[in-house]
């Protein structure tokens, strides 16, 4: 298959760095869509989903939706930063829904954003967007 899809299920899972490995090992250049959603990864798992991540070469949409629900913020923030920062910059779809930005998240997120040259869609629904948090983007 091309796609990895986490949210398969739809439970909730904090991810330790031994369930990340297992739930991405299949991770690898045909992939080109990947769903992580449901998924909470911490400072551990988001590593191991960075360097998995940085397999997937073809990878056209991230869903990365919901990805640190009950972390605290500075893990949260450095959890978004490494997994949005091991995708390939020919990414055409990101889905950061849910992740409770706010003007911290996109600020951690400024320089990865920018670095997308295909980027067609973004998504930021329910994460707490100011004015000038959207100014920014």
């Amino acid at each position: 298959s091309t796609v990895v899809d986490l949210t398969v299920g739809n439970e909730r899972e904090l991810l330790t760095r031994e369930r990340a490995e297992a739930l991405l090992k299949c991770c690898g250049e045909n992939i080109t869509e990947v769903h992580l959603g449901t998924k909470s990864f911490g400072a551990d798992a988001a590593e191991v989903a960075a360097l998995e991540l940085k397999k997937c070469k073809n990878l056209k949409i991230a869903d990365l939706a919901d990805i640190i629900a009950g972390r605290k913020e500075a893990e949260a923030l450095e959890v978004l930063k490494a997994v949005c920062g091991a995708l390939p910059t020919t990414i055409k779809v990101l889905d950061l829904s849910e992740n409770a930005l706010g003007e911290k998240g996109v600020r951690a997120l400024e320089s990865t954003l920018g670095s997308f040259t295909e980027l067609e869609e973004v998504s930021f629904y329910n994460n707490g967007l100011s004015e000038l948090s959207l100014k920014l983007l």
